[in-house]
């Protein structure tokens, strides 16, 4: 109700945003951000077949804290070359986050040494930590997910 009062001793809503545990993946720290720009989920979304029988891979890029949607931008395919391009537009635009986080398929991470991707190189040069072998939080890239029908 607008304008109400809050009775005393009752608890205001946490201006932190968090995974609720039960959604969280085991292994993971709790995702809590304080502030936009702060952490950036980005996965793929699947794939399908376009009308001209073209596979179509959706990139989704979502701001953890406000759940702003950065960029969702149907690619060719799921290699660097095709994700550089939305992320350095996206950096022009917005700045650079404080970390990215993905998910540990292709292009985040390699079978390199330590798993890094030319991708994670790139980011760690431009002093963005990198979160790559830990599954998106299912709060934010599972409530996208279920919004565009993948």
């Amino acid at each position: 109700m607008a304008g109400a009062e809050q009775p005393a001793g009752a608890a205001s809503a946490p201006a932190a945003t968090a995974t609720p545990a039960h959604l969280a993946h085991p292994d993971a720290a709790p995702l809590v951000t304080d502030h936009p720009n702060q952490v950036w989920p980005a996965d793929f979304k699947g794939q399908f077949k376009t009308g001209d029988g073209r596979y179509c891979y959706p990139l989704t890029i979502t701001d953890h804290f406000t759940r702003a949607v950065l960029a969702c931008r149907g690619l060719s395919s799921i290699t660097t070359s095709a994700v550089q391009p939305v992320f350095r537009a996206l950096l022009r635009a917005v700045g650079l986050p404080e970390a990215i986080r993905t998910d540990n398929g292709t292009p985040f991470v390699s079978t390199s040494l330590q798993g890094l991707s030319p991708l994670n190189i790139w980011w760690l040069q431009l002093g963005i930590v990198t979160n790559a072998f830990h599954r998106p939080a299912r709060g934010t890239t599972g409530r996208m997910s279920a919004c565009i029908g993948s």
